[in-house]
């Protein structure tokens, strides 16, 4: 029994780790996306746009 619970208990973390693998979306110089707005024009819901640590200049909308 203890070993068909452990079973069960790693297919579902397989599953969903498989189902629910949202990306992250980085911005920054030398990151993917080099700015906040080309990032968020690109996001799908459900993703997380990650923004590190630098100078960044105003003036960009969403």
């Amino acid at each position: 029994m203890k070993v068909r619970c452990q079973s069960l208990i790693f297919t579902l973390l397989v599953f969903l780790s498989v189902t629910s693998s949202a990306d992250t979306l980085h911005v920054g110089v030398g990151q993917e996306y080099s700015t906040l707005s080309s990032a968020a024009r690109n996001a799908q819901p459900g993703e997380t746009i990650l923004v590190h640590c630098e100078v960044y200049n105003g003036g960009e909308f969403i």
